[in-house]
């Protein structure tokens, strides 16, 4: 232990560290803090913080008094060596102290991700299990601990249970509501060729009570009104039973350019309608019903030529583009074209925008292409015309 011994007015008696003072670092005189406090306080002992240039360290102080109790000297112990260790204690208390709560601290994050998976786990199959919820057919989710989890999952299977039972419910009310609406519809289809065919009857048993002299010519033309109302029945009946069950599918690879063409031709003398198209198609095979393809070109025809108004001269213009892929028709009409706000029906059942007609063409067409994995689609301007776009894949031969 390094010893400085002060005589009682502070000046330097002897010190087991004389090179501090023989060099100069400190004056050979002791702190006036600290004689200060001996002095007049009477202290028995001090303990201060000192300084040399840049070292700061811990000094004690303690009196010496003789018989008298006169103090005569003062022994000061600088620790110079004591300040370090206290220095290091208190940096490795410093590290050791942020490695703690450095491991506190990944220690709570780990926990508290294995907490988060343990709650988020079951809520992420709640979300994905609703994020699939439908109106047909709907999983329950298994919990066996009865938590909060196990709660909200039991309300969420109790909801889908009473969701299967509501869709069941649902599609047996359209059903019943497509069955009552297209009772209706053909009720109503077969009441319009009933009264004038009652008409014609009644007016045939007047002329025949009354020995008519026209007889023959009265029994000619309600015969013929007769037979035309009875066709149009025909139709309907026909058109009703189409589109209720489509006849089975007899797929083939058939040459789309001959079904065309052949279409074409059957058209092609109707009153004041002009055909452009390419009469020279090269063969295109794709895998279709033969008659079903012939009945699509047909419809698609006949809703083109009907949609040119009477005063206006025809013309119905039809291309045909092909790929490695897919083969795509093209069929333009100049008429009145279609609507804005009857766009979005123009393939819904019993839509039309023809005053005759039971509106089930395209939607038959539709339903035809989409079973030979085709499609169909439009674009209209008013007043312009209208172009239909259909398309099948090819069959490579």
């Amino acid at each position: 232990i390094d010893a400085n011994l002060y005589d009682s007015t502070g000046h330097l008696l002897a010190s087991s560290i004389e090179d501090i003072y023989n060099q100069g670092l400190s004056a050979p005189l002791m702190n006036p803090k600290a004689i200060e406090v001996l002095k007049l306080q009477k202290t028995s002992q001090l303990v201060n913080a000192e300084k040399i240039r840049d070292l700061t360290f811990t000094s004690a102080y303690l009196p010496l008094v003789n018989d008298k109790r006169d103090v005569i000297a003062y022994l000061n112990l600088p620790y110079y060596s004591r300040q370090n260790e206290l220095s290091n204690e208190i940096s490795s208390y410093t590290v050791n102290f942020v490695n703690l709560y450095l491991f506190l601290i990944l220690f709570a994050i780990g926990l508290a991700y294995v907490v988060s998976q343990r709650i988020s786990k079951p809520l992420q199959i709640i979300r994905e299990q609703m994020s699939k919820t439908g109106l047909r057919t709907n999983e329950l989710i298994e919990w066996k601990q009865n938590d909060e989890i196990g709660r909200l999952v039991k309300q969420y299977n109790k909801m889908v249970i009473q969701l299967g039972d509501s869709a069941q419910k649902l599609s047996e009310s359209e059903r019943e509501g497509a069955w009552k609406e297209m009772a209706r519809q053909v009720a109503h289809e077969i009441k319009n060729p009933l009264t004038p065919m009652k008409l014609n009857i009644q007016h045939l048993q007047r002329a025949w009570s009354d020995k008519n002299e026209r007889l023959e010519d009265t029994f000619k033309r309600v015969t013929g009104v007769l037979i035309e109302q009875i066709d149009s029945l025909s139709k309907l009946a026909t058109e009703f039973s189409s589109f209720a069950k489509m006849p089975v599918n007899n797929f083939e690879n058939c040459n789309l350019s001959n079904s065309l063409l052949s279409t074409i031709t059957l058209f092609e003398k109707s009153e004041n309608v002009d055909f452009q198209y390419d009469d020279t198609l090269p063969e295109i095979m794709v895998y279709a019903d033969r008659e079903q393809l012939g009945r699509v070109f047909n419809n698609v025809i006949k809703n083109a030529i009907q949609a040119i108004p009477e005063d206006r001269k025809g013309s119905v213009k039809i291309r045909v583009e092909s790929d490695s892929e897919t083969v795509r028709v093209e069929i333009q009409d100049n008429g009145r074209g279609i609507r804005e706000e009857d766009r979005p029906n123009i393939f819904v059942p019993n839509f039309s925008t023809k005053n005759s007609g039971m509106g089930l063409g395209l939607a038959i067409t539709r339903k035809m292409l989409e079973a030979a994995n085709g499609k169909i689609w439009f674009e209209s301007v008013e007043g312009v015309g209208t172009t239909f776009y259909l398309q099948w894949p090819i069959v490579t031969v």
